[in-house]
């Protein structure tokens, strides 16, 4: 019996399991977009490449809010890391290494903060909150970065929420803590 992960994310988002080779796949999921259909097909194209190119994205997924005209202001990648740890010893570890500012390839990180979050219903949870630029004049972009550590998996999580609209930080945080909150592995067949 496999199992499969569940991501209960806001109605403003449209996410999908990367890989939309399947013409009948893609057109399922760009239906599902609000508003312009070959500006949701450009973005499904540009998005899931990306996630595809980063090699261990599972989950993708864009947030269109209807308070935006339904304009693209956020994006989601979701990874599955695997792990031999168990939970709580590979948290211990992830938190001690907290305080040090990551680095992020081609870019600057300009900003950085993180703490450990109250535990969800899956495992411990670690937040991080990671702006960046690629130059001085550049877009800054914030990756809300929470990662997740299942007590019954054999992964850790990675949800990374990323926006250059920092006027919209409160509301894609809230949404980002909701969906985090809300996961959860569903039996299958």
């Amino acid at each position: 019996m496999s199992r499969a992960l569940e991501l209960g994310l806001g109605e403003d988002w449209v996410a999908w399991q990367v890989g939309l080779d399947d013409p009948a796949r893609f057109a399922d999921v760009a239906a599902r977009f609000p508003g312009d259909p070959g500006a949701a097909q450009e973005i499904l194209r540009t998005l899931d490449a990306r996630a595809r190119d980063a090699g261990d994205v599972r989950i993708a997924g864009v947030w269109v809010p209807a308070a935006a005209d339904h304009e693209p202001r956020a994006v989601l990648m979701l990874r599955g890391l695997p792990t031999d740890r168990a939970a709580h010893k590979e948290y211990r570890r992830f938190v001690r290494g907290l305080r040090k500012r990551p680095e992020v390839p081609g870019t600057r990180v300009v900003d950085y903060e993180a703490a450990p979050m109250p535990e969800t219903a899956l495992g411990p949870v670690a937040l991080q909150i990671i702006t960046t630029a690629e130059s001085p004049d550049d877009l800054v972009v914030t990756t809300l970065r929470f990662t997740v550590f299942p007590t019954d998996g054999d992964e850790v999580l990675v949800l990374d929420f990323e926006s250059a609209y920092p006027a919209l930080g409160e509301e894609i945080e809230a949404d980002a803590v909701a969906t985090v909150e809300s996961l959860a592995y569903r039996e299958g067949a």
